[in-house]
């Protein structure tokens, strides 16, 4: 029996076929690259690919699920608050559509330096996937947070880059998911009161 693949799966597939030309070997490619891979982890191998995104260099979001809920617990007995940002670029859809991968490819590197310059060893920058980022910055202030976007917006904006994004707190690391959620939500509603749409 084939094992079901996740929603995050099919984005996957769906990326890859629209870099190979036989898009019909785009699922059993997947399948027998994530199945090499996982055997590769088991036996010690590839630790760091598998935890790193190999574009940007960041920590993934197989990283983050495992890494959060550990953060979130020292959050808590370090009685911290964690701000959570989420970050959807727009018009990466519509660039990789008119100037090819590779410039959507530069698209995401340039934020990702962007972002990484901008933020303290102690916080964490993940690429959650495609054109989707999350920050956790430890121990942060709102007010400060919102302060470092914009200026990580006015940075990007130099470079032609435009994203979205939402806040939200973890008090002392709980419920950090939920939080997660609604940092989500807050992205997604300032990216329709711009009518950038999901590009």
């Amino acid at each position: 029996m084939r094992e079901e693949l996740s929603f995050n799966d099919q984005l996957r597939i769906n990326e890859l076929k629209q870099r190979i030309k036989i898009g019909f070997l785009a699922e059993p490619i997947y399948r027998q690259a994530r199945k090499l891979a996982r055997s590769l982890y088991s036996q010690g191998y590839l630790g760091d690919v598998i935890d790193k995104d190999l574009l940007t260099g960041l920590y993934n979001r197989n990283f983050y699920e495992e890494w959060i809920d550990k953060v979130a617990s020292q959050a808590k007995r370090s009685e911290v608050d964690l701000v959570l940002v989420s970050i959807d670029v727009d018009g990466l859809k519509k660039m990789n559509d008119s100037l090819g991968h590779a410039a959507g490819d530069r698209m995401i590197k340039n934020l990702a330096k962007i972002i990484v310059g901008s933020i303290r060893w102690s916080d964490m920058v993940i690429r959650m996937g495609g054109d989707e980022f999350l920050i956790v910055f430890w121990n942060g202030k709102m007010e400060g947070i919102k302060e470092k976007m914009e200026k990580i917006v006015e940075k990007a904006g130099k470079q032609e880059i435009a994203f979205s994004y939402g806040l939200a707190v973890a008090k002392k690391g709980k419920a950090v998911k939920k939080r997660q959620m609604e940092a989500d939500a807050e992205m997604y509603l300032m990216k329709k009161e711009l009518g950038r749409g999901r590009e």
